[in-house]
């Protein structure tokens, strides 16, 4: 669904009538992430809804593994940057209470092998100095390209995909916000909230953080080619702090985990169908597994969102000790292995993963 010069920008009066037009006092909450995987697929709605996976604006694996750094926050940088300094000083302290007795061992009783364990130790020691040291350097190039960026920000008078930069948006004037507590509406019976929120004024525009696992899609994000889930989450997004927050949100952030760099999406009209398409799925799961209805999810046959989902991918069966809560769906690849899935183990079957047509699997 692309956007044409007949689209504007939703106003604050049709998030009100999407909400008058989708309510209902009798169904349960629905978190937005359960919401975006029932567009994408029931099942990994399902799964998402039995693990209880907390809504957070971002996709799994989105982060880059940096021991939890901060990356999009100058406050946090700041701060995280003053409390290594900290750490570090520490170090010649351990340095010095490690040799001082060293030499006085050495001195007095000429044991040299105090000295050898003393050695090794500094040896052993050594690495965390230089953890703290490679993360003091990572946060001081967070910092410097922060301050580096040229104000800048798209024209929020065209109604288009443009192409962002996190540290330009932020030099222009938008701050950068993490919500504390989830936001819920109680008529349309969802909660969640954004990876952070972009706030300047009245305006308040979420931000998701998206992985991008190929050049191909880096490239097909940057052209404005979202997965409806992900429109169906944006959506969501704005309706709530529209509704919610009393601001305005006709736009939100896409950025491209890893980067500093994003779209800005206009919030159309059109949209609005991905949302009410997710959020009826979504309650129907809900009420069919409330009812104890255990397979209630359609496999999918029009398309095949199997190829790159966490829950489809194969993993090596390893025989576990306790209890398991689901009974494995095994398979043996080409490699002579056994192999099973999360979305597997559900539903009695072997979900059309790529990785599973490499190894052979089937049934």
């Amino acid at each position: 669904m692309t956007i044409d010069q007949t689209d504007s920008l939703a106003t604050a009066r049709e998030f009100r009538e999407l909400q008058q037009e989708m309510a209902d006092s009798t169904a349960a909450m629905l978190g937005i992430h359960t919401l975006g995987e029932a567009v994408f697929c029931q099942r990994a709605a399902v799964l998402t809804l039995e693990k209880q996976e907390e809504d957070v604006g971002l996709e799994e694996s989105a982060l880059p593994v940096l021991g939890g750094l901060p990356t999009h926050d100058i406050d946090r940088i700041q701060a995280k940057l003053e409390s290594l300094w900290r750490e570090l000083r520490f170090w010649p302290l351990i340095v010095a209470s490690c040799i001082l007795p060293a030499l006085i061992g050495l001195a007095l009783m000429g044991n040299y092998y105090i000295a050898v364990l003393v050695s090794v130790s500094l040896v052993v020691f050594s690495r965390w100095p230089y953890e703290l040291w490679c993360e003091i350097k990572y946060l001081q190039e967070r910092l410097m390209i922060a301050q580096v960026a040229i104000k800048s920000e798209p024209d929020w008078t065209q109604v288009r995909t443009q192409a962002v930069d996190w540290w330009s948006l932020i030099r222009a004037g938008f701050n950068s916000v993490e919500k504390t507590r989830v936001l819920i509406d109680a008529e349309l019976k969802i909660q969640g909230k954004p990876w952070r929120v972009l706030q300047r004024g009245q305006y308040q525009y979420p931000v998701i953080l998206v992985k991008c696992d190929s050049e191909e899609r880096l490239n097909q994000l940057r052209d404005g080619k979202l997965h409806p889930q992900q429109v169906a989450r944006l959506v969501a997004y704005s309706c709530l702090l529209t509704l919610q927050e009393r601001t305005k949100s006709e736009w939100a952030i896409v950025l491209f985990a890893g980067t500093d760099t994003g779209i800005a999406v206009p919030i159309v009209e059109k949209y609005f169908d991905y949302f009410k398409s997710g959020l009826a799925t979504g309650r129907r799961l809900i009420s069919n597994k409330d009812h104890g209805h255990r397979d209630i999810a359609e496999k999918p046959t029009k398309f095949n969102p199997c190829a790159g989902c966490r829950f489809g991918a194969p993993e090596v069966y390893r025989l576990q000790q306790g209890l398991a809560q689901t009974t494995p769906y095994l398979t043996r690849g080409t490699d002579g292995k056994l192999y099973h899935s999360q979305c597997g183990d559900r539903f009695g079957d072997v979900p059309l993963h790529r990785a599973s047509e490499e190894l052979g699997l089937h049934g």
